[in-house]
């Protein structure tokens, strides 16, 4: 397993996150306005599923490093 490999795999839950974005923010140029609120919602849990899985790895991280 090379480097890329590991790295990859330890933020596989970001490009997942990453990949639901985009097919949501292309997604609203054509929802209805009923279905946007839900859309935005969705967008903003992701978001912070994101920031918090950064968190998380940078406070894993300081926690082995001081």
């Amino acid at each position: 397993m090379t480097i890329r490999d590991v790295l990859k795999s330890a933020f596989e839950f970001l490009y997942d996150v990453e990949a639901r974005m985009t097919e949501l923010c292309a997604a609203m140029g054509e929802a209805s306005d009923e279905e946007l609120p839900g859309m935005m919602e969705e967008l903003r849990s992701l978001v912070d599923a994101g920031l918090r899985s950064i968190s998380v790895s940078f406070d894993g991280f300081e926690d082995a490093h001081n």
